[in-house]
């Protein structure tokens, strides 16, 4: 039953997929100066992702990413839990969460221009990464919060 709904998710979303500009012609798609990105398999792990791309040459364009994981619970905490077998680790208190933005200035290399095919793009990347993760020592009778963030820069 599992098997046949996931099926059914993914036919529905490639036929959305296929048929979103059905109405459009090849000139209608060249002359869009502006996109929006929803990063769809991210959404698996709890991640919202959404990017806006817009035209400011022929074969330049500026790109804005925002990404987060709204803190709370571990996604796929029970995967976690087979793989670290710990019984001081309270995988059920677990949380995290991040959140990112992601500013690129595009260089489009093929002859169609920018917001169409490869393209070269320097980056600065920020992201925050938030943890709270209690766990138990001396033997299992005292409990402490592992509690943290960290800021990350990378371009």
């Amino acid at each position: 039953m599992k098997n046949s709904l996931k099926i059914s998710i993914i036919f529905y979303v490639c036929f959305l997929t296929f048929t979103a500009g059905a109405q459009k012609t090849k000139q209608d798609f060249r002359e869009k100066n502006n996109v929006i990105k929803i990063n769809l398999s991210a959404l698996t792990f709890k991640n919202i992702s959404i990017q806006y791309e817009t035209r400011v040459g022929k074969k330049t364009s500026l790109a804005l990413n925002v990404h987060s994981i709204p803190f709370g619970n571990l996604p796929y905490q029970s995967n976690f839990e087979k793989l670290i077998d710990q019984n001081f680790i309270q995988y059920d208190k677990f949380k995290l969460g991040s959140f990112g933005v992601v500013p690129e200035v595009r260089f489009y290399v093929g002859k169609k221009g920018a917001l169409h095919g490869f393209y070269l793009a320097p980056f600065v990347s920020y992201n925050n990464y938030k943890i709270n993760l209690p766990i138990s020592y001396n033997n299992n009778t005292k409990t402490g919060i592992f509690d943290g963030s960290v800021n990350a820069y990378t371009g």
